[in-house]
C-alpha cells in the first residue's frame, strides 16, 4: 500500500503532522485505536500551548501511552507458491522443491559459494498460487523420477535444508514438462533464476548472494 492509497484518512489529517507514508499508517491506526473524537480533542488540546506548530504523531502517541505494532508500517511478505529445479553444473544433478520464497531457498543453499553453481537459465521455478496443489505437485514429481534419485552435491551447506529431493541431471526435461502440465488445462508459466535474479518479485537484493 503506497502513501497516496492510505485514503481512510482525511485530507487535513486531523491537524496532525504527517511526513511520510510511515506517519500516515501510524496515524490510521492511532485512529482506529482510539477514535476520530479522541483523537481530535488531543490535537485541539495541543495547538492551545503549541499554536505555532501541529503536533507529530509520536507526540500524539505519548500522551495516550500508545505503542504502534511494527507490522503497521513494515511490508507484508506474501508467499508466491512455486515448484522448482535448480540445476547443479558440477555434479549434474538437479533439486525438485517447493517453496513460497523461492530466491530465499537459493540464498540459503549457495550461502559462501557463488550463484553460478546453479545453472541461471536452466534453474527455474514454477507458478502454482495454491500452496496445497503445489505441495501435491512437488512430491507426485519425486514420486514420477523416484528412480533417477541421488545424493546431494557436497557443496550444499548443512543447515540449509536441500539435502534431499536430488535426481540426477537427466531427466531434467520431463521433469520441468511434468510440473508445468501437472493438474493444469495448459502448461503453467515460470521463471528462470537469471530473470528471477534481475527482479524485485520476491523483495531480495541480489548482492546479497555470494559472487
Amino acid at each position: 500500500m503506497s502513501f497516496d492509497q492510505l485514503s481512510d484518512l482525511p485530507s487535513h489529517n486531523y491537524g496532525v503532522l504527517v511526513e511520510d507514508e510511515k506517519d500516515a499508517r501510524r496515524l490510521l491506526w492511532l485512529v482506529k485505536e482510539i477514535g476520530e473524537k479522541k483523537l481530535i480533542a488531543s490535537v485541539e488540546k495541543y495547538n492551545k500551548k503549541h499554536p505555532e506548530n501541529q503536533p507529530f504523531v509520536s507526540k500524539i502517541l505519548k500522551w495516550h501511552r500508545l505503542k504502534v505494532p511494527v507490522s503497521v508500517f513494515a511490508p507484508v511478505n506474501i508467499p508466491i507458491y512455486q515448484v522448482y529445479i535448480l540445476d547443479h553444473i558440477e555434479s549434474s544433478k538437479i533439486k525438485i522443491g517447493f517453496t513460497g520464497n523461492w530466491l530465499s531457498r537459493v540464498s540459503n543453499f549457495s550461502r559462501n559459494r557463488s550463484i553460478d553453481m546453479f545453472d541461471l537459465n536452466r534453474s527455474v521455478a514454477v507458478f502454482y498460487g495454491n500452496k496445497a496443489l503445489a505441495e501435491e505437485a512437488e512430491r507426485k514429481a519425486k514420486k514420477e523420477f523416484h528412480s533417477s534419485k541421488t545424493s546431494v552435491p557436497e557443496c550444499i551447506p548443512y543447515g540449509a535444508y536441500g539435502h534431499k529431493e536430488w535426481f540426477n541431471a537427466d531427466v531434467y526435461d520431463d521433469v520441468l514438462e511434468f510440473i508445468r502440465n501437472f493438474d493444469a488445462p495448459k502448461e503453467r508459466n515460470f521463471i528462470t533464476l537469471h530473470t528471477a535474479l534481475n527482479s524485485d518479485l520476491w523483495g531480495i537484493d541480489k548482492d546479497s548472494f555470494d559472487s
